[in-house]
């Protein structure tokens, strides 16, 4: 496990660290929603408007898919939960 991963729902499509796989949902760590507005994209405060921002752990069920993250996604993604900025970048978020 440990990889990050993106997960695509109903309801959005979430990149976080996969905590665990179980039947009929995924486990992430840090999870952060995807969220697009033209032509940027960045993550919001967690994974629903009202929730809990930043939430360590989230368990997903109705999952579409389970897929590799993009490398420079999973880049942004561990700034956005660490606040380390990597070497090169080529998306902003």
């Amino acid at each position: 496990m440990s990889e990050v991963v993106t997960v695509l729902t109903v309801s959005g499509e979430f990149i976080g660290k996969m905590k665990e796989k179980k039947d009929n949902s995924v486990i992430l760590e840090n999870p952060r929603m995807l969220v697009s507005s033209g032509e940027s994209m960045g993550f919001g405060y967690g994974v629903c408007v009202t929730g809990k921002s930043n939430p360590e752990l989230c368990e997903f069920h109705n999952v579409v898919l389970v897929t590799e993250t993009d490398p420079k996604f999973a880049d942004a993604w561990r700034q956005a939960v660490t606040g380390i900025t990597t070497a090169k970048q080529d998306i902003i978020v």
